[in-house]
């Protein structure tokens, strides 16, 4: 991150997070990053940065990602995250899941 970008997720009240997620079964890898920032009173990570997922179904139901209506997409939680570092933990755990999905077709909930 250059210090443009550190200056504006200062600014913003954000922590950009990086994160490099494994499939195990395919071996097939990704990188991630997210902008965590603390919005009505809850924790959302927005995805800035994934792989492409062409061949499967990318509707937001089925990714578990939710839009803010200006453009972004956060991933989904059912309820309000009270800590930033509970939130980190979930993007990870949804890139993980995310990349699961794009190698193998494997429904998240799986």
């Amino acid at each position: 991150m250059n210090i443009f970008e550190k200056l504006l997720s200062a600014i913003k009240g954000e922590e950009i997070v990086y994160y490099q997620a494994s499939e195990e079964a395919t071996g097939s890898e990704g990188r991630y990053k997210f902008a965590v920032r603390y919005v009505a009173g809850g924790w959302r990570a927005y995805v800035l940065e994934c792989p492409v997922c062409s061949a499967r179904k990318t509707s937001g139901d089925v990714i578990h990602l939710y839009g803010d209506g200006k453009g972004g997409v956060y991933v989904c939680v059912t309820e309000k995250v009270k800590s930033k570092s509970r939130m980190i933990a979930i993007a990870k755990l949804w890139a993980r899941r995310y990349q699961r999905y794009v190698a193998t077709g494997k429904d998240f909930n799986e």
